[in-house]
């Protein structure tokens, strides 16, 4: 690795040589904020992980990990604490280091070396035990056929890093307090479908649930979802917020917090009572925030940084990187985020009492499927894939990305004018010019997408490939805030929610271990009661706080109803894969949507990280198994 040839590369750009980066002010987002970052920057919204077999990750990125554990190739020749420091970069200041109060994706980063699950998530999608003896099976007795009961078994010699024992007491204590209503739990959604939990003994937990489901195991999955949380230290009282904890909590990991900066910087050091006597291997672990990705890269190739996530990398620094040699310190994994044209089935140019968009009034143009196929051949998926997003992003006919066993083989896309023009001739759609129309209307639609610089440029190729077909398209690019609204005032807005255009694009999707929330973007409901609409405030509220996705796009399908339902009580996973499977092969029959690439996230990291025990994934927190992380140079033999 030459060091100085990055900075060399970019004579424009001035290097950095310490850890006093620029640091924004501290963000401490509402729940509402953290639903529209992740929606705006795909980040995996934290509510729920992902399940199944991935889409292989970067060969530099995916490690190989033994069946039934965590990767840890090297830990058996290795000294705990022998690895001194391991100095790790994110894109803004942590305000917090507790699970369950996090806002943003670097605050679960935080609270990633101190909490842990009672299960993780191999990259393979592998249910693996964390906290407990095993994981639940039919086969082993501990779970319920039917998907209502599970039961957890705790090691006895298992111990919070101030010494006080992990009991069952602690697994009831944690779904109270994340379901206790005046605490700002964020995973309040993921663990309110547990109807009790009995502890009847010190290591034994039984859970039972409201409702059987293939998804059973997400509350206690994933270092974004399934932690467990110390009820001494809360006094055993779920109503008790401890403002304390939230920078300073007591876990079962392999690091404890020794100083917690507002500007940014968190250390850590060993926990001493961690379980493994030779883990973690690196003695301290820092914290810092990055300037800007190019820095990050820098700080990292240079010796400065070990690690860095998050970053935001275009195809000409991703080019620089390749042509000097330095590709091999980039990370990529799928995000299970899609990037895609997003059609409305109501007509935004109608109103009714008032109300554009109103669910019961067809749109003129989309309503013909025949104009959606046109449109979805005249989608230049490969050409904004390789201009705008680099050579590791993914594009996709599916509506569902994250996980093999769901991604349906049965689609695929071709970019073809030649086609699309011939599916609008056939329908009727005549062209008069250089554009179509078809019994007095005329084939013309208005796109929108936040106004930010990728966005922008994919709707101006939309707008003159759909020209070539005969469409005629007026780009409406809205402000982010305007798009992703806090909240919602009235008629007249610009939200993805109100949907006051024939089309938008924006970023949504899923990292879930179980996407069947994801899904419901396209249910209608019973008398379209799922549909976003100004009777029922447009389900801001209830997708903000509750975690219930409301139907932007006033579709409706019975049939894919009929599915959905199916699904919510479905207790088999291989029986929910296939129902997921049919429902996105549904949505791109009908052409519901244009799906057009999955996108990547990305880090760096130095020669003193062994990348095979990173276990990078889109449904784990990128430090999920820092317990193992060692330098492959130095335990190796």
């Amino acid at each position: 690795m030459n060091p100085r040839a990055f900075r060399d590369a970019d004579p424009g750009r001035s290097s950095i040589g310490t850890m006093a980066y620029a640091r924004p002010s501290p963000w401490r987002p509402s729940r509402r904020a953290l639903l529209e970052r992740a929606m705006m920057l795909g980040a995996a919204l934290p509510v729920t992980m992902a399940l199944g077999r991935p889409h292989s990750a970067s060969a530099r990125a995916e490690g190989t990990a033994p069946e039934g554990h965590a990767p840890d190739a090297g830990t058996d020749r290795q000294t705990r604490g022998a690895g001194k420091e391991l100095r790790i970069l994110v894109a803004s200041p942590p305000s917090v280091a507790a699970t369950y109060s996090a806002r943003a994706t670097v605050d679960f980063i935080a609270a990633a070396l101190v909490m842990e699950p009672l299960m993780h998530l191999l990259p393979d999608g592998t249910l693996i035990p964390s906290l407990i003896e095993e994981v639940p099976t039919i086969a082993n007795g501990l779970l319920a056929e039917d998907g209502t009961r599970v039961t957890f078994t705790f090691p006895k010699d298992l111990v919070w890093s101030d010494g006080e024992p992990v009991t069952a007491d602690d697994l009831v204590f944690t779904w109270k307090w994340v379901t206790t209503t005046t605490n700002p739990s964020n995973g309040y959604t993921t663990w309110s479908v547990i109807a009790g939990i009995e502890a009847t003994d010190a290591q034994t937990a039984v859970v039972t649930f409201h409702t059987p489901s293939a998804g059973w195991f997400l509350p206690f999955i994933g270092s974004d979802d399934g932690a467990l949380y110390p009820a001494h230290c809360f006094d055993n009282d779920p109503a008790n917020p401890n403002e304390a904890f939230l920078t300073a909590p007591i876990g079962t990991g392999p690091y404890v917090v020794t100083t917690f900066s507002p500007s940014g910087m968190i250390t850590y050091d060993i926990n001493d009572r961690y379980r493994d006597p030779a883990k973690p291997y690196f003695e301290r672990v820092t914290i810092d925030v990055y300037r800007d990705a190019p820095s990050a890269v820098d700080a990292v190739v240079t010796g400065v940084a070990d690690f860095a996530w998050g970053l935001s990398l275009t195809p000409s620094v991703l080019e620089t990187l390749a042509g000097i040699g330095l590709d091999d310190t980039i990370l990529t994994v799928p995000s299970g985020y899609e990037q895609a044209l997003r059609f409305n089935f109501s007509d935004p140019n109608q109103e009714v009492d008032g109300q554009v968009s109103q669910k019961d009034t067809p749109n003129p143009v989309l309503s013909d499927p025949e104009v959606r196929r046109a449109l979805n051949a005249a989608v230049n998926r490969g050409q904004i894939a390789a201009t705008l997003y680099g050579p590791d992003t993914h594009t996709t006919a599916n509506v569902l990305e994250g996980a093999e066993a769901w991604t349906s083989p049965n689609t695929s896309w071709k970019y073809d004018l030649d086609e699309a023009n011939a599916t609008l001739d056939a329908a009727g759609w005549v062209r008069d010019g250089d554009q179509r129309s078809k019994d007095g209307v005329e084939l013309a639609l208005t796109i929108a997408a936040p106004a930010d610089d990728v966005s922008q440029k994919i709707l101006a190729q939309l707008h003159d490939d759909f020209a070539k077909i005969g469409v005629a398209v007026t780009v409406k690019p809205v402000d982010p805030s305007l798009f992703f609204p806090r909240d919602l005032t009235g008629d007249g807005g610009q939200s993805f929610w109100q949907m006051p255009w024939d089309a938008a694009l924006w970023l949504d999707g899923s990292a879930s271990a179980f996407p069947a929330t994801y899904m419901r973007r396209w249910y209608a409901g019973p008398n379209g009661e799922n549909v976003s609409q100004r009777e029922n405030g447009w389900l801001i509220e209830r997708e903000a706080f509750d975690g219930v996705i409301a139907n932007p796009q006033r579709y409706a399908n019975p049939d894919y109803d009929a599915l959905y339902e199916s699904l919510e009580t479905t207790v088999a996973r291989e029986d929910a894969n296939a129902l997921l499977i049919q429902m996105n092969d549904l949505l791109v029959k009908d052409v519901a949507i244009v799906p057009i690439l999955e996108r990547v996230s990305y880090g760096v990291a130095s020669d003193r990280v062994r990348r095979e025990n990173l276990a990078l994934s889109p449904f784990e927190n990128p430090l999920w198994n820092i317990a193992n992380w060692n330098d492959g140079a130095s335990t190796a033999g």
